[in-house]
């Protein structure tokens, strides 16, 4: 997961008028002057403006596990803040978070599987149900918003890649040569812990097919961090008849990673966290 930069501005969709009124002031009068809890059909949030925008902003890579969406499967529009109800490990109430339904902060492009709960084997083999789904876990259910504006007192344990910098949580370790994420830090009482561990566990960044392909990543990029270094290496003691070509060796080998560290490429966070290290050693920068 990576962080990402959501413009202020919201797309089109999101405030246009039917009916008289936009979907906000319609779902105001449903949840609110009606006290209704469920019923009202959303629309907004799938306008074909904000799935444009979610996908140029992701550059069509999921916002949870940077899979490629874009190439092989729609696109889900997903609420951070659930809209129609919210599952709290406990019950599935109801209504969910309805104020932020059409609320740009809150949407964000996710793949199938991070967005839809179904059971999931995982890297060791074991199986669990991952998906976001309707789930939203606080770190004090006491403190869940009812109502607009409420929920500003909210500790979500889940991590928003445009609210949070996930490196803050996140990272990543190699475990029986398989890439994992894993939390930041080991403490389970640090709330960082607890939000790392929500966020894997709910959003599946450890499913077994999704680590298959980080993994696959992260040997390619192994493998030039390798080659670039022999290059180095050599080029310390290179006649001068073989330097232009070692020289050339180099910079293709870091425009290769250049590459696979940017937002354009896939497990670009995952990316960094290889590729960094071995270039501050090397007093490098791209």
């Amino acid at each position: 997961m990576r962080a990402v930069v959501r413009p202020a501005l919201a797309p089109a969709g999101l405030g246009r008028v039917t009916q008289g009124a936009t979907e906000l002031q319609r779902a105001y009068t449903h949840f609110v002057t009606k006290k209704q809890v469920d019923g009202f059909k959303f629309t907004a949030y799938s306008d074909a403006s904000v799935k444009k925008a979610l996908s140029e902003l992701f550059q069509g890579f999921c916002a949870y596990c940077e899979s490629y969406y874009d190439a092989t499967q729609t696109q889900d529009v997903e609420h951070f803040r659930p809209k129609g109800r919210v599952d709290n490990g406990t019950a599935k109430t109801k209504p969910g978070y309805w104020w932020l339904a059409a609320e740009w902060t809150n949407l964000v492009p996710s793949c199938i599987l991070c967005n839809r709960e179904t059971n999931q084997l995982l890297f060791d083999g074991t199986i669990f149900k991952t998906g976001k789904g309707d789930r939203f876990p606080l770190l004090d259910e006491s403190k869940r918003a009812k109502e607009q504006g409420q929920e500003v007192r909210e500790v979500p344990l889940l991590i928003d890649p445009c609210a949070d910098d996930p490196t803050e949580f996140l990272t990543y370790a190699v475990l029986d040569g398989k890439c994992i994420v894993v939390p930041r830090t080991a403490n389970e009482t640090d709330l960082r812990y607890k939000r790392a561990r929500a966020s894997i566990d709910v959003y599946g960044l450890n499913r077994a097919k999704l680590v298959l392909d980080r993994t696959r990543y992260m040997m390619r990029i192994s493998i030039s961090l390798r080659q670039l270094q022999r290059s180095i290496r050599q080029l310390n003691h290179a006649q001068e008849a073989t330097i232009l070509d070692i020289e050339g060796s180099i910079s293709d080998e870091l425009e290769y990673l250049a590459m696979h560290m940017r937002a354009e490429d896939r497990f670009s966070a995952m990316s960094r966290w290889l590729i960094e290290p071995v270039l501050n050693r090397l007093d490098i920068s791209l």
